[in-house]
């Protein structure tokens, strides 16, 4: 007879509960560590620290990262890359020597040229835009850092999506501030985009991520981004905190612009369609009135004027002067704080921004003395100095295309007076000479 075995059967232990604060703490414990007595930091192994909350399954390792993703998910954990990018020294050379001079006429003092070359050949935009925030991130905090150093800083940052990348990268500043840095919003809020686009969520998140200190400042801007009665322009400009921050537009020592193309889709013609500036208004502005594009809500002709020039002029087409009209009233720093910005020594105004249909709105903004700085791609700059090149071919003139066109035509109806006249005059003369020489025949 065969005995019969009992069979044992071991009680399974069961794991603590995974939650999201135990993966909060395990992410410490793996990522950052702890200091010990020594001033040694020590990490730890996921495995390690499944033992440390008494996990005894097998897979701990497991256990862990799924806790962590369960922190991260909740907003407890947050992961940040920091990449050094690539520039194309090559194309900023390149860009530098196109726009500063010109058959050895200095053009501007150029201080500032990024252009970053892509790891990734059709590399997505998000990416690019992303790279771009990297690059203009660690050059915008070299240039706080220099100047907190010597005197009080103030900073203007405007909208858009590259300049919302360019606050995410932002890193604290090595040292307290023995000043005070001012950071500033440029425009006002749009509405029509993104709320980590705007220019006040922005300006907050550039002064959280210089330092805790308490001499960084932010400041926000309560109003539109532009309104369609000058009356309620004015009302807004006398409340204080709009008073406080054009006070600081003044005095602005470093501004950083997004700069948008006359493309549909751009950040501030997305904007103006509220104000009835839809495609067709646009390209009317294009063909009549050179228009390349804006930075800070203000629009530029390709020759660096500004478009708002002409609205008041009683020789511009009634329809054009319409459209400039319902764009006369943006809240937003002037071209003016830029011009000033731009030329004044030891002050830098820095236009970011990528895509090719940009280029003629870099190079009207480098002709009107706006900016003295780019950032940007190489596709970006190889559009700019091809652009820069052909549109000096020919100088640029100041009198828009459609009055060009009817001086032209003017010149052709006069040329065919001209003929008219001559040729009656010439009837006239034949006339003359033919009563001369019947004169003469009678006193003969």
């Amino acid at each position: 007879m065969q005995k019969k075995t009992k069979k044992t059967t071991r009680k399974k232990r069961h794991d603590k509960p995974i939650t999201s604060e135990m993966g909060a703490l395990a992410a410490k414990l793996n990522y950052d560590g702890i200091i010990l007595p020594t001033g040694e930091r020590k990490k730890y192994s996921q495995d390690k620290i499944g033992e440390m909350f008494g996990l005894t399954s097998t897979s701990k390792r497991v256990q862990i990262q799924k806790a962590i993703d369960m922190a991260t998910q909740a907003g407890m954990v947050r992961f940040e890359i920091i990449a050094k990018t690539s520039r194309d020294i090559k194309r900023e050379s390149d860009l530098f020597t196109k726009l500063v001079s010109d058959e050895g006429e200095p053009l501007l003092d150029l201080t500032v040229t990024r252009v970053i070359e892509p790891h990734i050949e059709d590399m997505p935009m998000e990416l690019r835009r992303w790279e771009i925030g990297q690059c203009a991130a660690e050059l915008i905090r070299g240039i706080i850092s220099d100047l907190v150093s010597t005197k009080d800083v103030v900073v203007g940052v405007s909208c858009g999506s590259t300049l919302n990348e360019t606050a995410n990268a932002i890193q604290a500043l090595d040292e307290q501030p023995s000043n005070y840095v001012h950071v500033v919003p440029t425009v006002g809020a749009f509405g029509t985009i993104p709320v980590e686009e705007e220019s006040t969520t922005i300006t907050r998140k550039i002064a959280e991520r210089l330092g805790s200190s308490n001499k960084i400042r932010c400041y926000t801007l309560p109003s539109p981004g532009f309104v369609q009665q000058p009356g309620i322009w004015k009302a807004l400009h006398q409340t204080v905190l709009t008073q406080k921050v054009v006070e600081l537009w003044e005095k602005a020592d470093l501004l950083l612009s997004g700069i948008g193309a006359m493309e549909p889709n751009a950040t501030a013609l997305r904007f103006w369609k509220l104000a009835g500036v839809g495609e067709n208004e646009l390209r009317l502005l294009k063909e009549h009135l050179d228009a390349a594009g804006d930075l800070t809500l203000n629009f530029l002709a390709k020759d660096g004027s500004r478009l708002s020039r002409w609205r008041d002029d009683a020789s511009v087409k009634r329809e054009i002067r319409l459209i400039l009209g319902q764009l006369a009233y943006p809240i937003a720093t002037k071209l003016d704080h830029l011009q000033k910005v731009c030329l004044t020594k030891g002050k830098s105004s820095i236009a970011v921004g990528i895509g090719p249909e940009k280029a003629p709105a870099f190079v009207a903004a480098v002709r009107g003395r706006y900016i003295d700085g780019i950032i940007t791609d190489s596709t970006t700059s190889d559009a700019i100095t091809t652009h820069w090149d052909a549109s000096r071919q020919r100088q640029p003139e100041i009198t828009p295309v459609w009055m060009r066109r009817e001086l032209e035509n003017d010149k052709k109806v006069l040329e065919l007076q001209k003929k008219e006249c001559e040729q009656k005059l010439n009837k006239i003369n034949e006339q003359l000479e033919y009563m001369q020489s019947s004169q003469q025949g009678i006193f003969e």
